[in-house]
């Protein structure tokens, strides 16, 4: 059985200031993780455990196989500023805790009782523990904790945290929350833009993926964070909620992310925080395991459940309060559930059966090594563990937030593109391009995306919509010194958005003297209307050389020269690489000949352009650089 305090000492440790994790220093400047021990029961308490089980008792998330004996409570803790609580324990093969119940002193009044689900990763040396219960100034706290054998696991306590303001995290969730609110689209109600897949940016890769709060922006500390393991596929993904507040702040959600993230890592003792992605009322999407937005990484979600299954976690509580989660939230939780049906080819309209892993902590509906009935793959937390989580407000609306992630990803088909002829691509002289594709069913328009960057800058990883039409081609605009990258994608009469596809890229070369640089009495500027844009810059010095700086990651060089009687040879390099000698002499004179060089591998560095030959004429007009 665990070590129990009395009430006296539980007190004086926290006079004293007494913290339970390393490190950890509750002030009230800094952000702080500090926990309370719990007390055996009373006659006292016992009647207080029985009354708050009572209060927070979910008539469907019990069943006669879960005994709960009261095993441990604590009394009515005073204790510094906090905005998350939980309790955890260490693993006890012994002991099965099958009920949580735990309520916080928030703005001066106490909450009621909240039931916590409870969670085990799974992996040595972490603690069980249940769901966090958030608060937007918590400053008392009580907690009760039921086994099946009425004894209670070893450590058990209740872990509080503080995180210290971040007022530029603080500043962006305001900013993508007053964002989100001006989008009019609602994924509930039929379309997929919300607050992410807006026309001003978007990965072309992935439709509907929304705008995601990224950990460096919310503040994650990657000192504390290890990496997780990752699932071969995704079978199913879980709703959640946190418990606790409602009335937090748009500026005030970053800083419950991050103590989430300290308890779940400073007083769990795992590698990271639970949830794969966590949406607050104003429908802000927040990154929650490190590499959940480009991976299928193991989380902490739903305990003998946690591999090939994700969890989304809306911040506030959703059981018994009547106060339901907000129309942005849902739309959030929509488009995040159905980017990652659309990723990773999960079919949201369908049911699974998973095996149940070997926790004995989480309170699992099956025993380890058995399959689940078969449930949708778009369930609550309570659906595999004995838990209220989502909350009965929350699970009602998983139908309709269900339907709308089908209607999400039944996209119309990607365009097929008409291929560019050689001339067009992938350099072209001219300063337009006409893009084609071919028609998509249903589609009542298309899209065209583009990004583009000049040779020594870094491509974008947003693309722009830079044109919505319903005819079947578009002419771009090609600026010089830029690489051009286009795709297209089909919108059918709802809405919908189809994949993307790639058009093709397109270079225009470098001509200005102002990013070649030259030797002034190597190199003369040669005018003639035969030449490409009029002019060419020409020597007859062997070693003069033309240098365009800086390039980034280049596939290949094309040079616009002149060839003709009496012109001599120019050697290509970059960096360090000499990559080519190229003879610009022919037995007739084209003015705009177009000289591809491959490079070995994708290069950085200087471009250098020699001359070769004393006497003999070189004309180079410009520089194209296709990149990577």
């Amino acid at each position: 059985m665990g070590k129990f305090f009395p009430t006296a000492t539980v007190l004086a440790l926290l006079l004293a200031g007494v913290t339970a994790v390393p490190g950890a220093q509750a002030s009230a400047d800094d952000g702080a993780v500090w926990s309370v021990p719990f007390e055996a029961p009373t006659a006292k308490t016992l009647r207080v455990a029985e009354r708050a089980l009572a209060a927070a008792e979910h008539e469907e998330n019990h069943d006669e196989e879960l005994e709960a004996e009261p095993a441990a409570t604590t009394p009515e803790i005073e204790t510094e500023e906090f905005q998350v609580a939980g309790v955890s324990w260490e693993p006890d093969a012994e002991v099965t805790v099958s009920r949580v119940a735990l309520r916080v002193r928030d703005q001066g009044t106490w909450t009621d009782w909240f039931e916590l689900g409870v969670v085990d990763p799974e992996l040595p040396g972490a603690r069980i523990a249940s769901e966090p219960v958030i608060a937007v100034s918590g400053d008392a706290v009580q907690a009760v904790v039921a086994t099946t054998s009425g004894e209670a696991p070893e450590d058990l306590r209740v872990d509080l945290v503080r995180s210290a303001p971040d007022p530029k995290a603080a500043a962006l969730s305001k900013a993508s929350a007053a964002g989100i609110a001006s989008n009019g689209n609602d994924p509930v109600d039929g379309g997929n833009d919300g607050g992410g897949n807006n026309d001003k940016g978007t990965n072309a890769n992935e439709p509907l993926r929304p705008n995601i709060v990224t950990r460096a922006e919310w503040g994650a500390d990657e000192k504390i964070t290890k990496d997780s393991s990752r699932s071969s596929s995704l079978k199913a993904m879980y709703v959640h909620h946190t418990a606790g507040s409602n009335s937090y702040t748009a500026e005030q959600a970053p800083g419950i992310v991050r103590s989430i993230h300290k308890f779940h890592v400073q007083s769990n003792k795992w590698p990271d925080i639970g949830y794969h992605f966590l949406v607050d009322q104003f429908g802000t999407v927040y990154e929650g395991r490190r590499g959940s937005i480009d991976e299928l990484i193991v989380g902490a979600q739903a305990g003998g459940y946690n591999t090939n299954t994700i969890g989304v976690s809306g911040l506030g509580n959703f059981h018994g309060t009547g106060v339901l989660a907000s129309v942005a939230m849902e739309n959030a939780i929509v488009q995040v559930l159905a980017w990652q049906a659309d990723k990773w080819g999960l079919d949201p309209s369908g049911t699974v059966r998973l095996p149940t892993g070997g926790s004995t902590g989480s309170g699992t509906r099956w025993k380890p090594g058995e399959l689940t009935d078969p449930l949708p793959v778009i369930r609550g937390h309570r659906a595999t563990n004995y838990t209220a989580c989502p909350g009965d407000d929350l699970d009602a609306r998983l139908e309709v937030i269900r339907e709308a992630v089908i209607t999400a990803v039944s996209r119309p088909s990607a365009p097929a593109a008409v291929p560019l002829l050689p001339a067009q691509a992938p350099v072209r002289l001219p300063g337009t391009v006409t893009l084609k594709w071919k028609a998509v069913p249903g589609a009542v328009k298309y899209q065209v995306l583009s990004r583009q960057a000049g040779h020594g800058a870094t491509m974008p990883s947003k693309w722009k919509v830079v044109r919505t039409t319903t005819t079947l081609r578009y002419v771009a605009t090609l600026r010089l010194g830029e690489h051009h990258e286009y795709r297209v994608r089909a919108v059918d009469a709802a809405g919908m958005k189809s994949p993307s596809t790639t058009l093709g890229s397109v270079t225009r070369p470098v001509v200005s003297g102002k990013l070649i640089e030259r030797s002034a009495r190597a190199w003369k500027i040669t005018k003639s209307s035969k030449l490409y844009r009029g002019r060419a810059f020409r020597t007859t010095t062997a070693g003069a050389q033309l240098v365009l700086k800086k390039a980034k990651k280049v596939r290949e060089i094309w040079i616009v020269a002149a060839s003709g009687p009496g012109h001599g040879r120019i050697q290509v390099q970059i960096g360090a690489t000499k990559v080519r000698t190229i003879s610009l002499a022919k037995s007739t004179y084209q003015a705009q000949r177009r000289i591809r060089v491959v490079l070995p591998a994708v290069k950085n560095g200087n471009v250098k352009i020699t001359a070769r030959d004393a006497g003999k004429r070189v004309d180079i007009s410009g520089i194209a650089l296709v990149r990577k």
